[in-house]
């Protein structure tokens, strides 16, 4: 074999890898970024954006007592579901736990729901995230009163 076709051969191989690697990287960028992260909700939509918890506000309502407004914000476009034993509420110094908000719509909800507490307790919730983070919030009597108006539009 001369040394002419030798070359060409070898050339034409490049070429052809060339072309390959070439559509290769095309198909890759093309392809959503999403698609290579982790799911953000567990049901497998291939959102990884975080929700975000919030004390709203805290109310007096009487007797000592308290009520605390959850909220969230939902930055992706879908609905995202933790595990029910994902969110939890613990009140009464500690005693009482029970469980929180599970199902978190797109966008922000400020007054998502709400606990009742005595004036000398804290309330904390807590949200472990399907990616493993967990996302805590607490209020007390000292947190930031909800005034009139977010009493009646909540």
């Amino acid at each position: 074999m001369s040394n002419h076709r030798i070359m060409k051969k070898y050339y034409t191989t490049i070429k052809s890898f060339q072309l390959l690697s070439s559509l290769f990287v095309a198909l890759a960028f093309s392809l959503p970024l999403d698609l290579f992260g982790q799911n953000g909700n567990g049901n497998g939509n291939g959102n990884n954006k975080e929700i975000n918890i919030l004390v709203s506000c805290v109310e007096y309502i009487g007797d000592g007592q308290l009520k605390v407004h959850f909220g969230y914000e939902n930055p992706s476009n879908k609905i995202i579901v933790i595990d029910e034993d994902g969110s939890v509420v613990i009140y009464n110094h500690g005693q009482a736990i029970k469980a929180g908000l599970y199902r978190f719509e797109p966008g922000v909800k400020d007054k998502a729901f709400s606990q009742d507490f005595d004036y000398m307790d804290e309330v904390e919730w807590s949200v472990t995230l399907p990616n493993g983070n967990v996302k805590t919030v607490s209020a007390n009597i000292n947190y930031n009163k909800c005034c009139r108006h977010e009493i009646l539009s909540g």
